[in-house]
Order: structure tokens, then sequence, then C-alpha cells
């Protein structure tokens, strides 16, 4: 069996660690994920998750204590570099000592994986992250990009990196009509319209703009309602905006969940104005359960894949206008939508198949 370590940041949780967990589950007879995770980001609901699926977790000291990390680290890598066959780094920030200690104890095969298109937005960690961006390209064998865009900001040129697709388990993803009348009745939203977004509270996923357009949609329907899908370190800002707003009653702020799909199916409008995304995953699993997407111009289009997703400039009216004369898709059709994603390469099946390619050094 292939061991394979994911430098993943420190955390069991996002749209990274959900991607790698997806390629875990058809890869769990050839491959041992490994999940690297700091102490004070352990979930025991997670981890009992990843084990069951064949994988396993090493906690690591939080990276603030960086004596104790590096320190940590070093020995992880040094009592057993004759085990592990592939380091796969997801985080440039931190992963470059897993890249170093994998090339001192020879571990063959250092995977570098970029799922952004941009450094970051702030000028000098930007700059940062550029010059250890390039001391990782050095260590690395084999390089990795979720979409052309993120690929290029990071490694230049297109002969440099392969396109692996953030593949999706689609026999999660199906439209169930019954389902959803069953969680918005729980909700008690039975004939609302549900506008909806799933993402981190963070600046880049942009939901002051969603609660903007929200805003302007309720001065012309009290049908419509918004769900909002996440936690993060502007959660509170945007919940004392809908307050501010008089939106509450309106608003559902329903946190960090691990049952997206169930939400997903009740979503009439799904609402993506990131102002920058390597490729933008929530949009794939809207699509697949047969969902009206609008989204961003700063979005990457190969995640254009039905004829569900519409790309706008962020302007608060525009997209006003394109929600209000775009009916949503009739329930009878939703399901056809996950059946054109089986054939891509969004399938997790599929993608999977690449992915064992590069761990095997084919």
């Amino acid at each position: 069996m292939i061991k394979v370590v994911h430098a993943l940041g420190g955390t069991l949780q996002g749209g990274v660690f959900n991607m790698v967990f997806n390629f875990n589950k058809p890869l769990s007879k050839e491959v041992c994920f490994v999940y690297l995770v700091m102490k004070d980001n352990v979930k025991k609901d997670i981890i009992a998750e990843i084990e069951k699926n064949g994988g396993e977790v090493v906690i690591l000291p939080n990276f603030r204590n960086f004596l104790s990390y590096i320190i940590f680290l070093y020995i992880f890598y040094k009592k057993n570099c004759k085990n592990i066959d592939v380091v796969h780094v997801h985080n440039p920030n931190i992963g470059l000592f897993d890249f170093v200690f994998a090339r001192i104890f020879k571990i063959k095969i250092r995977v570098l994986h970029s799922h952004s298109d941009k450094f970051s937005r702030k000028y000098f960690n930007s700059l940062l992250n550029k010059c250890v961006n390039n001391l990782l390209n050095f260590f690395s064998t084999n390089r990795l990009a979720c979409s052309k865009n993120a690929g290029l900001a990071k490694f230049k040129s297109q002969e440099r990196f392969d396109i692996l697709l953030n593949g999706i388990d689609l026999e999660k993803y199906r439209f169930s009509e019954r389902e959803r009348k069953d969680f918005k009745s729980n909700l008690n939203l039975h004939d609302k319209i549900i506008i909806g977004h799933v993402g981190a509270f963070i600046s880049i996923k942009n939901h002051v703009f969603i609660i903007e357009v929200f805003r302007k949609l309720c001065l012309l329907s009290e049908r419509y309602h918004l769900i909002l899908v996440g936690d993060g370190e502007l959660r509170h800002n945007i919940e004392t905006k809908v307050k501010d707003y008089g939106l509450e009653g309106r608003v559902l702020f329903l946190g960090q969940r691990n049952d997206v799909e169930k939400i997903l199916n009740i979503f009439d409008y799904f609402l993506f104005p990131s102002l920058f995304e390597g490729l933008g995953i929530g949009l794939i699993e809207a699509q697949a359960l047969g969902v009206n997407c609008f989204a961003s111009n700063n979005i990457p289009k190969e995640t254009n894949i039905t004829d569900l997703i519409v790309y706008l400039d962020l302007n608060v009216q525009t997209w006003v206008d394109a929600i209000i004369t775009t009916q949503p898709v009739l329930l009878t059709n939703r399901p056809k939508y996950n059946k054109i994603l089986q054939q891509t390469n969004f399938n997790v099946i599929n993608s999977s198949k690449q992915l064992l390619m590069i761990y095997k050094g084919d």
C-alpha cells in the first residue's frame, strides 16, 4: 500500500481538506492517507471518519510553537521515512519544512499542489509567499493545480504542472425532492425562495456583497430567504450587518456543517461572488444538485460544466437583475445535472485515477 502524507496547514476542515478526503475514499484500498493536524484543530468526529476510511491522523504542536513544531516534524519524518512514499503539500506557508525533511530522508515523490491563483491580498505577505513558493518548487518532484490560473500563478509555465480537478463524491450530491421538502419544513421555509452560499467567513468570499444583493431582493419580495453555511473571523461582522438592515428573520447562519449536500438540495440560487478563487468547488457541488449559480468573473471558467452558471461583474444591481430574470430549475429536471458531472473529471472516481498514477510515479 502507498503511504501519502498530506501537509494541509494543520486543520481538518475547509475546501482543501474536503478535496483530500474526497480522494481518500476511492483510493482507500491502494493508498493510506496520513493527515497532519495541529493540536488545537483536533475534532474527534472527523478523525473517526478518516480512520473509518483507512486514513491516519498525526497531531502536531501548533506552528506558533515554532521550535516544538520543527522538532516534532523532524522526528516524525526521520522515524517514518522508510514507510512514506509521497509527501503532498497543500499549504505553501508551512509545507516547506515537510519538503526539506522529505528531501533529507530521501522520500522520492514530493507533490506541490496549488489551490489558489493568488499568493495573498497583502503586498508583504504576497512577496514572502512568492519566495517560499520558489523554494517549494525546487524541492518538489510533481506539481498540481486545481485550475489553469492556479497553476500559472504558482508555476509560471503550463508545461511545469498538471491540472487535477477537485473531484467530488457524486453519490452524495444527488437531488431528492423528498429530502428537499423535509429539510425546508424543518427550517420553516416551506414556500420560500432560497438564496444560498457556502464558504468561510473571510474577506475573499465577499459576504458583504451577498448581503447587499439580498437586501435589494428583499425589497422585491417577502419570499426570499438567505442561508449562509460556514464559519470564520468575519461572521460576527456579517451578523451585525444583517441586524443593522433588519433582516434577522430572513437570514439563517448555519455555521460549519458536514451535511452541505442536504443544504444545497434546498437552494434555488447559489451566490459565489469571491474576489479570487483557485477553483470554487462549491459551484461544482451546486451544479451536481441542479442549482442555478451566479459567480463573479474572478472565478476560473473550469467551473463552467453545465448551463447553470452565469458569471457577472461585481455590481449589486447586475446580480439582482440576473437573479430575478432567471427561473429556478424545475425540480423534475434537477437530477440530470448529476449525470452530466459523472462523465467529467469532477467525478472523484475519474480524477482519483489520475492522482493514483502520480502517487505510483507513473
